[in-house]
């Protein structure tokens, strides 16, 4: 993958006065895209590399600086799934439902890390895998529901972590619609704040979602934990490609924490007509640099025409067949919801 400038970090931050710390680091990552011979259809991700291999030793909750996934296997719902047969751009995806009910995140599915931490100078790392390495944090995937019917109440929520504490959090939410997102973060000490990203994105279909954190030093006010306290993280939040919104991290309510993976949490119970269903994931990146061509600032169209025509140059090119039709019915429909067109 091509990777974007560490300018854009700079030119980000530039209205912060606290200290910035650690540069972004050389862009190193872990991709996975479920693919065979590493993955099979039906088996769990648990104790995967990226590439599919079975690290030695394997990965386990008092050892989790392992470069693999790590899922529980007593009470979670997921497994690799193969779609060549319905959905060939995809092929092997990773469906997700439910996690393990002992009420621990150590115990949700965890992606494998990044071969980096990130965080602010001094951070503290629930993983015991080191100090920052790196100030800037980026994940991203693909997802979209298991099915092209509602699953009501389904609801599975990614999040920056490390081990045990989120530090930024998106939650998708099955609405009956749609799929719905909504961002949390925390100020005011432990208060939590939630604003909506999107609504009713469309079952069956793809998307891609992004999370950036650019860490700073310190808080904007406060300590951690205590009324005042507010961050000063910037947390970036990305839709198919485009900023939709721009928050900050937990780090009032549980102070400096580092992070080098993805957090995969559901609902310790969901309902029954659930399991075997839930949301399909695919491309998981993590990373701490955005790709470059993903991390976009909101567009702005002059008209239908003109945003059907830059989103097909930006994202269909090079797709032939049903895929290239999918992709373009896909940037018209995006661009009909833009334009409140019906």
């Amino acid at each position: 993958m091509i990777f974007r400038s560490h300018q854009f970090r700079a030119l980000t931050l530039m209205a912060f006065a606290a200290p910035l710390i650690l540069a972004p680091s050389s862009a190193a990552q872990s991709l996975t895209d479920f693919e065979p011979a590493g993955f099979a259809d039906g088996e769990s991700v648990h104790n995967h590399a990226p590439d599919g291999t079975n690290p030695a030793p394997p990965i386990s909750f008092g050892n989790n600086c392992v470069q693999a996934w790590f899922v529980p296997t007593a009470g979670t719902d997921e497994q690799v799934a193969d779609l060549t047969g319905s959905d060939p751009a995809h092929q092997n995806v990773w469906r997700f439902s439910q996690g393990a009910q002992d009420g621990s995140l150590g115990q949700s599915p965890h992606s494998a890390n990044s071969g980096l931490v990130s965080g602010e100078s001094g951070a503290l790392s629930d993983s015991g895998c080191g100090a920052p390495t790196t100030g800037d944090y980026y994940a991203q995937f693909d997802f979209r529901s298991s099915l092209s019917v509602a699953q009501p109440n389904l609801r599975i929520s990614a999040a920056a972590n490390s081990g045990d504490t989120r530090h930024a959090f998106v939650r998708i939410l099955d609405d009956g619609a749609g799929l719905d997102l909504t961002f949390f973060e925390t100020t005011d000490g432990c208060q939590f704040q939630a604003a909506n990203i999107d609504a009713n994105l469309p079952h069956g279909e793809w998307h891609t979602l992004g999370i950036e954190i650019f860490f700073v030093d310190g808080l904007a006010a406060g300590s951690p934990g205590v009324a005042g306290a507010v961050g000063n993280d910037v947390v970036n939040i990305y839709l198919d490609g485009y900023r939709v919104h721009t928050g900050t991290s937990w780090e009032s309510c549980v102070g400096a924490r580092s992070v080098d993976r993805i957090l995969f949490e559901s609902p310790e119970i969901i309902p029954s007509q659930l399991v075997g269903g839930g949301l399909y994931f695919d491309n998981v990146l993590v990373s701490d640099l955005c790709p470059e061509g993903f991390c976009l600032e909101p567009p702005s169209f002059g008209s239908v025409g003109e945003c059907i025509s830059t989103r097909f140059d930006q994202f269909c090119v090079g797709l032939t067949g049903r895929d290239r039709a999918e992709c373009n019915h896909e940037q018209q429909d995006y661009c009909f919801e833009l334009f409140g067109v019906k």
